[in-house]
């Protein structure tokens, strides 16, 4: 009786309306719709947050940074890779691609 006073009132919400899991409750990949959304300038902080990954470092030197993070629509589907470049005392996004012939392995 408690709990469907409480479902009634709104203090429950049943299970039915929970989220479902999405792409991002699979741990270290990114999906189309996060490598969207950053966009040149943004910090590396920032981007990674946004990706919930570190992702994997490529190469670093001459004042950029290259890391690669895999996508989260199965595995050998390529990789997304992003140049930062390390301007006003942060690591940036300099440019961003995405290649189908490169796996994440």
């Amino acid at each position: 009786m408690l709990v469907a006073l409480a479902l009634a009132v709104g203090l429950l919400t049943p299970i039915a309306a929970l989220p479902t899991p999405s792409a991002h409750a699979v741990p270290g990949c990114v999906t189309k719709g996060e490598f969207r959304q950053v966009a040149s300038g943004r910090t590396l902080l920032w981007v990674e947050a946004r990706f919930d990954t570190h992702g994997r470092l490529e190469h670093q030197g001459g004042g950029y940074k290259t890391k690669s993070y895999r996508p989260c629509w199965g595995p050998d589907t390529g990789r997304y890779q992003v140049t930062y470049r390390h301007y006003r005392q942060a690591w940036r996004l300099d440019w961003k691609s995405y290649s189908r012939f490169y796996c994440y392995c």
